[in-house]
């Protein structure tokens, strides 16, 4: 569900990045609409909560396949409150950290005349953008809380990513190979049939949930490279990564239902009925058009007589 929402809401955002400078275009409804147009700011705190939520629910997916293989008494199978308790100082570190870092920079439309004069001191290329009004500038320099932390917010999402992501990876790769460890294994007592099932989960799991996480994290690779090495790419190139980006979820969807069995029987069942129908409503349609025609001559050959 939070996988839709995200992609639900970088449509409704569509937004095209001219990264390394700090400046983006937003040209979604939810920027450009008749009732009522958010900020970028708005926007920006919006987001982080549904990817936000997104990660803890695919978190949890793995979590709860790697816990249903595990004995009880297992030193890795925790319980309920222990995991919630584990999951949510995550989340409450996390969250208003980024929400911190994020609100720290202000963001004006490029028609604000400060913020266009300093996006052109310093990224002379990006002159056209200066008076689109859909586009947003974001003063990325200012500290966060001056005097007590005088890093910018850049600066602190690169701290907290680099400290909770590989954590956050390298539990779930764990959580992963474990799996496979003891589906592979004599430890388990389970049938064949129960053993084979799980092992089909756990891949379908693994392929639905990591190419489009793929999709997500490559482009956020490449956007922090930019950034941080202050490097110019072709724009096409950024227009392309956005796109795998506002993909994700439908490459989900279509995994779950390539790789889960029974959607799959149900969808391969659902097409040939389908196929079906159309086959016998043109055979139907082509029965009465060639009745027709022979009542049509039949009527013209009785008037000649």
């Amino acid at each position: 569900m939070w996988s839709i929402l995200t992609e639900l809401f970088y449509h409704g955002c569509l937004v095209e990045v001219f990264f390394p400078s700090p400046s983006f275009g937003g040209y979604g409804i939810l920027y450009i609409n008749p009732i009522y147009e958010f900020s970028a700011s708005t926007l920006f705190t919006i987001g982080m909560l549904i990817v936000s939520n997104m990660i803890v629910s695919t978190f949890q997916c793995f979590l709860y396949r790697h816990q249903l293989l595990l004995h009880d008494g297992h030193w890795l199978k925790f319980s309920t409150w222990k995991w919630s308790l584990i999951i949510g100082f995550h989340y409450i570190t996390i969250v208003p950290s980024v929400l911190i870092c994020l609100n720290s920079f202000p963001i004006d439309r490029a028609t604000n005349l400060n913020a266009s004069m300093k996006l052109l001191e310093e990224y002379p290329e990006y002159a056209f953008v200066a008076n689109d009004p859909n586009i947003w500038i974001a003063d990325t320099s200012l500290p966060i809380f001056p005097p007590i932390i005088n890093f910018s917010g850049v600066v602190g999402l690169c701290i907290i990513s680099s400290f909770f992501a590989p954590e956050i990876g390298i539990v779930v790769t764990a959580a992963i190979f474990h799996s496979f460890y003891l589906l592979n294994g004599n430890g388990l007592v389970m049938s064949a049939k129960t053993r084979s099932l799980h092992k089909k989960l756990c891949i379908s799991l693994v392929v639905q949930m990591g190419l489009p996480f793929t999709l997500l994290v490559f482009p956020l690779l490449l956007y922090v490279f930019l950034l941080s090495t202050d490097t110019m790419i072709s724009q096409e190139w950024l227009n392309g990564s956005m796109g795998l980006v506002l993909s994700h979820a439908t490459i989900s969807s279509v995994l779950i239902c390539v790789f889960t069995e029974p959607y799959r029987l149900f969808l391969g069942k659902t097409v040939k009925r389908v196929v079906r129908s159309i086959k016998c409503r043109s055979i139907r349609v082509s029965q009465q058009e060639s009745a027709r025609r022979t009542v049509t001559q039949t009527t013209g050959i009785i008037w000649l007589h």
